[in-house]
């Protein structure tokens, strides 16, 4: 939570948005941290409890919220779950709301489909220690085949960084003609555009 939350505020974003859509440890760390990087560096945060468990119900609900916080765009919908952020950011597109010039979007990289990278605008990642959790679970059945006792306490396994990817790749420019236009440049640039298609 805290590399989103400071990913997000180094690219730009003004307000963050956190989003818990349960009370599972992943959820309540992840908002405790965006939380704590918003206060530490002065940007406000909100954060919406949501425990619906259909992700269609929470898209219709957070789509009117983000629009409502539009005066304190550029913001960063921070969440844990690639999956909810990838339909949220098809809704809010649809919505002619622009990610990243209006709304940012930080993930944790735990998606096993690799949707961050499938996104209409390829989802901006924290990277988890992938390696390291590996070799910690291999520790831990080492020591239940010798039938020595496991460790009582959590393991805390840091993640590696962040991944940046173009949700989170705007600059903060508040002209809405050139920000647009850039967006189409970022969105369109494996073709070949003219001036004028970006006119």
């Amino acid at each position: 939570g805290v590399l989103a939350a400071n990913e997000a505020i180094q690219a730009g974003a003004t307000t963050l948005l956190n989003v818990a859509v349960s009370n599972r440890k992943i959820d309540v760390r992840f908002a405790q941290g965006v939380t704590m990087a918003a206060t530490k560096h002065g940007v406000p945060c909100h954060q919406i409890d949501y425990g619906s468990q259909r992700i269609s119900q929470l898209i219709e609900f957070l789509i009117p919220e983000i629009q409502s916080h539009s005066s304190s765009y550029p913001l960063c919908f921070c969440n844990p779950h690639a999956g909810v952020t990838y339909s949220l950011q098809k809704e809010l597109i649809k919505n002619g709301v622009r990610v990243p010039e209006d709304v940012s979007m930080v993930v944790i990289d735990k998606d096993i489909q690799r949707t961050p990278s499938l996104a209409a605008v390829p989802l901006t990642t924290v990277e988890l220690d992938e390696w390291h959790r590996g070799f910690v679970a291999a520790e831990m059945l080492h020591h239940l085949i010798n039938n020595d006792p496991l460790p009582q306490n959590n393991i805390i396994i840091p993640p590696k960084g962040v991944v940046q990817r173009a949700s989170t790749g705007h600059e903060q420019i508040h002209d809405r003609v050139v920000a647009t236009a850039l967006s189409y440049v970022r969105r369109n640039y494996l073709r070949p555009i003219g001036v004028a298609e970006v006119v």
